[in-house]
Parts: C-alpha cells; structure tokens; sequence
C-alpha cells in the first residue's frame, strides 16, 4: 500500500490536491530528511559543557531557584523529591553487635552539626538534602573533605574559571587527556553581588556530586532544566488569570441605552437600586475565569513540568486517580528513585569511608584484628533510603508472611521497604522490651498469692523466645 504525505511542492491543499512522497532512501532515518512541513535538522554535535556555557548557567542556576523562592509548585516539587531521594539511615549488621553500636555511635556522633559541618549548621542528614536540593537546581555541587575531620560545600555558583585558565578549563573544571576532572576552580561570592577567586582544588579532595548524562561532561546539569520553562508558563498564567479576575469584579455592571447619559452606578456600600427605562438593558458582566479548558491545559503543563524530575501528577493532585492508579504511579515512581538514590549512597559511603578512617588514624575507633575498615563497611555497613508505610496494612502483612514463608523475601528487606531501618535493631529493641517486661512482672509479683507461672520459669521462657527469634532471623537471612 502506499503511502502519501501533505504539503508537497507539487500540490494544493485548498484544492484537496495531495502528493505521494516515497519512503526516506534505504538505509537513513526519516528524522534526518527535510519536507516541507518541517525544516532540516539541526547538526550541532558538541559537549554538555559546551551547551551550557558558564553565563548560561548562572541564569538556569538563578532561574530555577527564583521558581522554588517565588512558586508554590517548584518549591513542592524541589522537596517531594528530597523526601524520597535524599533521606537514608545508617546501618551496621555484622555478627558482632559491639562491633555494631560502636560504628553506629560513631556515625551518630559524626553526624551532629559541630562535628560534620565546617560551618556548624547541618547535621549530616539535613546536609545531604541541601546538597541533593543543589545537584537538582544548580546541577551540581562539591563536598570538600578538611583535615579537621568536617565537611564544607562548595555551591555550583561558586565553581568557575580560574583568572590565569588556560585551555584545558571549562565552566570552572579542568580536565586531564582522558576527560577526568584533576581541578576546580572555586570562588566566594561577595557581599551585594558578584565573586572573588579563592583557590584551585585538587579533585582528589572533593567528591563532585551533581547529574551528568555524558561520560565526557565535566560540570552536572539539572534534571529539572527541561521542565523549568513550562513551570514558568504556568507561573505567569496564573498571574494573569488572576487579574483578569480582579479586573472582572471591578467592572461589575454594564448599562446599554439608545443615549448613554446615566452616571455611573456605584456598587460599594451595601444593597444599591437602578432605575431603568422599558428600552433599556441592564446586565452583570460575568467572567468565567478560569474556564474548564484553561484549567485542563494548565494541568496538563504541570504535569509535563513535574516529569522532568518523574513526578507522578496524582502526586500534586490527589483526588487525579483512584487508589489503585495511585499504588501505580508510586511504584514506577520508586523504580526512577532507585539511580538517583544510588548517587546519594555513593556520596554518603564516600564520606563516611574518609571519616572512620580518620577516626581510626586518631585511635577514636579501634577494630578487631581480624577485620578492615574496608571489609566492614563493604560487607556491613549500608545506608538505607526512606521506608514506605503499608497501605493496607491487613492484607500486606498477610502478603509478607506468605513472602517469608515461600523465603521470596527476608525480614531485613521488608523493614527496609517499610520503615528504612534494621529489622536486627528492631529485634534487639523487642527482646529487650520483652526481657524488661518479663523481670517487671516477676517484681511486682507478690510471693504470698499462688502463682500459675513461676518467675524464674517466666523469664527463662522469656530467653528462650529470644533466642529462637534470633536462630529464624539467621535461618532467614541466609
């Protein structure tokens, strides 16, 4: 069968008069040929970097970050996003649970402002999130490891150009042969605008965190950048629909006479009266502002806006879909969470890598002689992202015992999908409650009422249920 297209040379579409156009030339794609109905493509074949030249980028830095000050919906959409990427708790599960508390208070007393941040003002969990909410608006960002033991950012704006770059500089990095990044140029912004050179810093003293989509791209550009001008549309629509509403309710009444010489009818102060002649109309000027078709294609753009950064639309619009379609949208949502999670672990391990080390070069942290930092924290130690709740608890909880039983899952991974922590703390954190419970009942006791349970026997079933809730939690992670 043929196939025919409009709009050729040779034809007249006001005369329904229509061309046969043969398929593109063996062996090429249609979307590099030319028709009339579009023009030829492009051919601009060059960097990341060189797309988003250092001038570029301040203003989509600057941009964006004027939608998350000054537009509900891009500063929802910037922290619905750090809900669900930027939020881990750590973990440390080997076989010894003293190996364990001692990391994990290590961590713990890491993570508190004075002891993490230069500045003193993020603990580390509330960092992480300032610097995923930096990636996602600036493109990308630098944590410099100090010998101090803390952390400084080094914000995206303030990475540029040295004064003396030469050639191998761009968009303030440089670049070796092979396209590693070896240096950073950073900069301090200055009081009322602007900035001064500070230093070069070596790459090795930094992780660089940011979005990159290229292997040769040395700076990260914002996932959020394609949908930041359609958020822009719909920032400036809803101004406008707004004072077309207020000018409509300003001008409320129109009079429509053969001689046009009544006065103007003031509306304020309280029930009016106006008089009219039998040829006269009077009307209220209604507006229907905003109509059903504006408001279905504004939703339509928030919702393209919103997947740049895989927003589901029911997200900004709970009542869009039913509960089913909502389970859905979370779980492929989810699914897209799991990369971008992973550059947050990446980042996470990385720090805390360099900071055990340094604890153990100082003698805070000691290890057992038969283990490494790195065994233990490439075999023990994991950041976990944020749980998610049950939705039916009832029947999901049957579904995880059938899960168990059938051994398609363990203990740790459902407390990790649910709650984002250990199901082995949670198990020491209820033999301990039992235990507590156990030693209460057998002091409140009083020895002369007869007792159908012995104290002793009390807590030794008490031990006992400890002790094989401990021998299925191993049976079950094996």
């Amino acid at each position: 069968m043929a196939d025919y297209s409009l709009a050729q040379p040779g034809g007249d579409l006001s005369r329904g008069q229509f061309s046969a156009v043969a398929h593109p030339p063996a062996g090429t794609y249609g979307a590099t040929q030319r028709s009339s109905l579009r023009a030829a493509p492009k051919v601009v074949l060059k960097t990341e970097d060189e797309h988003l030249p250092q001038r570029d980028r301040d203003r989509l830095q600057s941009v964006t970050a004027d939608e998350v000050r000054n537009f509900s919906i891009g500063g929802w959409a910037m922290r619905k996003h750090l809900d669900f990427v930027a939020t881990h708790n750590f973990d440390c599960s080997s076989d010894s649970k003293t190996l364990n508390e001692d990391i994990e208070g290590h961590v713990a007393e890491w993570s508190e402002p004075e002891n993490f941040d230069i500045r003193e003002r993020f603990d580390l969990h509330q960092w992480i999130r300032v610097a995923e909410l930096l990636a996602l608006s600036g493109g990308d960002m630098l944590a410099q490891r100090l010998r101090s033991g803390h952390v400084q950012g080094i914000e995206p704006d303030c990475i540029r150009d040295p004064e003396s770059a030469d050639g191998d500089w761009i968009n303030g990095v440089k670049q070796n042969d092979a396209g590693k990044n070896t240096h950073f140029g950073v900069w301090k912004n200055k009081r009322g605008g602007g900035w001064e050179f500070d230093r070069i810093l070596p790459a090795n003293q930094v992780f660089h965190f940011g979005y990159f989509q290229r292997f040769n791209q040395g700076r990260g550009i914002s996932p959020f950048a394609p949908g930041l001008d359609q958020l822009r549309q719909v920032a400036n629509a809803v101004r406008y629909a707004q004072a077309k509403q207020i000018i409509s309710a300003m001008v409320g009444l129109v009079s429509n006479v053969e001689d046009p010489k009544r006065g103007n009818v003031n509306l304020t102060g309280g029930p009016f009266m106006v008089e009219i002649g039998i040829d006269e109309k009077l009307d209220m000027l209604q507006d229907k502002t905003p109509s059903m078709e504006f408001d279905s294609f504004l939703k339509h753009v928030i919702g393209m806006s919103l997947k740049s950064i895989d927003l589901p639309y029911n997200f900004y619009d709970e009542r869009y879909t039913n509960f089913f379609g909502s389970r859905a949208a979370l779980n492929l949502y989810l699914m897209s969470c799991n990369s971008k999670r992973r550059r947050v672990r990446s980042l996470l391990n990385n720090l805390t890598r360099w900071q055990l080390n340094y604890r153990l070069s100082i003698g805070k942290l000691r290890l057992p002689r038969s283990m490494d930092l790195d065994t233990v924290i490439r075999k023990y130690c994991a950041w976990i992202p944020v749980g998610f709740q049950w939705w039916n608890p009832l029947q999901e909880a049957k579904a995880a015992e059938i899960m168990l039983k059938l051994r398609l899952k363990s203990r740790s991974e459902l407390r990790r999908e649910t709650e984002g922590d250990s199901w082995f703390g949670l198990q020491d954190q209820i033999d301990a409650e039992e235990k507590r419970v156990a030693e209460t009942q057998a002091a409140e006791h009083d020895p002369a009422q007869p007792s159908p349970i012995d104290a002793d026997d009390l807590a030794a079933a008490v031990l006992d249920q400890i002790k094989q809730n401990e021998d299925e939690g191993n049976a079950g992670n094996e």
